[in-house]
């Protein structure tokens, strides 16, 4: 039987994917412009996403309580 993913599922991961897709992001914009910036951007993009998966957890997860 498969598991369903429900939407708590989602939010409580927004802090990991967050930081996976920032990462893509910063690997992008050095190849786009300068491979030899990937050591910045790389970092800088995975502090961006953690960053937005926090707040997006902050913001979701307190709706998330005050529904139960």
């Amino acid at each position: 039987m498969a598991k369903q993913t429900t939407k708590k599922d989602w939010i409580d991961s927004s802090i990991g994917l967050g930081m996976i897709f920032g990462c893509l992001i910063g690997i992008v914009i050095a190849i786009i412009f300068n491979p030899s910036i990937m050591v910045y951007t790389l970092p800088a993009g995975a502090c961006i996403g953690l960053l937005i998966g926090t707040m997006i957890y902050a913001i979701y997860g307190s709706h998330n309580q005050h529904d139960k």
